[in-house]
């Protein structure tokens, strides 16, 4: 197992959002799992997040002035509510749930999975 930190996830809910909207939610939700899951990233950090969108293609400026602006935090917050429907019993952060867009993903994707390695401990 990859030891990680754990913090609040929202301002990476908030990031697959805006990916989302810049045509990216499929290579966003692969970028997130490899990075948590097998690089032992922090998504709650919004510099990971940025070094992300680098990645993606996506402007690095414009997905930075997405979080303090808010942009995308009630969709964000809606789609939590439907988390909570669904039966998601956890109210801290949003859960992945398939809708306006987002698609619930598997924990690493074939390309993650291959350039996976665990960390070496010093």
């Amino acid at each position: 197992m990859v030891d990680n930190l754990v913090g609040d996830t929202w301002a990476a809910h908030e990031f697959l959002a805006h990916a989302t909207a810049q045509g990216k939610n499929r290579g966003a939700w692969d970028a997130i799992f490899c990075a948590y899951f097998g690089e032992a990233r922090r998504i709650c950090d919004v510099d990971v997040l940025l070094d992300l969108a680098d990645d993606l293609g996506i402007d690095r400026e414009t997905t930075g002035q997405a979080f303090p602006d808010g942009r995308f935090r009630q969709r964000v917050r809606e789609e939590a509510q439907v988390g909570r429907r669904l039966g998601r019993r956890s109210s801290s952060s949003p859960a992945a749930t398939p809708t306006r867009g987002h698609r619930t993903a598997t924990l690493c994707s074939t390309s993650c999975a291959r350039s996976w390695t665990r960390p070496t401990r010093p």
